[in-house]
């Protein structure tokens, strides 16, 4: 049994599973971002404004607060980790290669909103893609360190850059 104050992937995925991190924002807090907007209105704070831009505002300031909100989830759900804890993950196939270049919680946060228009170019390029054997085996033999955040049911893992070693 997985405790929550256990470090691991696994703990990582329970957690994510139960307490929702990864749920799209409720209709209820963007309304509540709607009405905000219109009591500054009210207020004379804009003087400008129409019902159709304080929806457009109001959306992207939701938009804008919730990404935040996201990244900073994930990069506080990322740590090191050692081959041998994910390696069972790695036989099961929910282990996803993050290429060093790429921004590991970028990737993740583009996995939790299904952004297919940043994924693609990633996955062309090989940047992002299912951990293959050899890399594998490589990382059994030589124990690097490696950076890992959990998108359920995947664990993005990136070797980190032998500058941060």
């Amino acid at each position: 049994m997985i405790e929550k104050s256990d470090n691991s992937p696994a703990a990582h995925t329970a957690d994510a599973n139960t307490s929702g991190y990864f749920a799209k924002p409720s209709r209820a807090s963007f309304r509540t971002a709607i009405d905000k907007k219109n009591q500054e209105d009210r207020k004379g704070t804009n003087e400008h404004a129409t019902p159709q831009s304080n929806y457009a505002d109001a959306f992207s300031e939701h938009t804008e607060q919730t990404q935040t909100t996201l990244y900073a989830e994930l990069l506080g759900q990322t740590g090191k980790i050692e081959w041998q804890e994910i390696e069972r993950f790695f036989a099961k196939g929910q282990v996803v290669r993050v290429a060093p270049e790429l921004d590991l919680v970028a990737v993740a946060m583009a996995m939790v909103e299904d952004d297919v228009e940043k994924m693609r170019p990633w996955h062309k390029q090989g940047q992002v893609g299912l951990l293959d054997n050899q890399t594998a085996r490589h990382w059994a033999e030589v124990a690097p360190t490696l950076w890992a955040v959990v998108v359920s049911p995947w664990i993005l893992v990136q070797q980190a850059s032998s500058k941060s070693n």
